[in-house]
């Protein structure tokens, strides 16, 4: 366990094939900063997720320039994205501007794992005829 009640799951990887994301919504700057420091000793990536500009403007600077941190999707990276697919075998798809940000958490979440995704940001479902235009693109 490290300090402040953090309980990785460290084996998660083994288990599983990935490991821990980090949800970031409630946590303390005493919480998030030790998550972080754990992942620069040890050398671990670490996804985190739901991670407020308040929250990333906050943090000492030393924890802010290690992370790789995206306000649009509140997501911030430790360490480098996996590739383990060369071409998108996902699509991510938004209906309207009102769903970039959990579309390009979805697209960071995804290459953090190792899978590119195409991305589609404002499909404009609200009318079929704007569906086919985008498609023809």
């Amino acid at each position: 366990m490290l300090d402040h009640g953090i309980r990785l799951d460290l084996e998660r990887h083994s288990r599983l094939g990935f490991d821990e994301a980090i949800y970031s919504e409630g946590k303390s700057m005493a919480q998030l900063s030790a998550l972080i420091g754990h992942a620069v000793e040890s050398g671990a990536r670490r996804l985190f997720t739901r991670l407020s500009d308040r929250q990333f403007g906050e943090l000492p600077a030393d924890r802010r320039s290690a992370l790789d941190y995206d306000p649009v999707s509140r997501t911030a990276i430790y360490g480098a994205h996996a590739l383990a697919y060369e071409h998108a075998r996902v699509a991510i798809i938004c209906a309207g501007s009102s769903d970039i940000g959990a579309g390009r958490e979805a697209a960071r979440t995804l290459a953090y794992y190792g899978h590119p995704s195409a991305w589609f940001p404002d499909v404009g479902l609200d009318a079929i005829c704007r569906v086919v235009e985008r498609n023809a693109e």
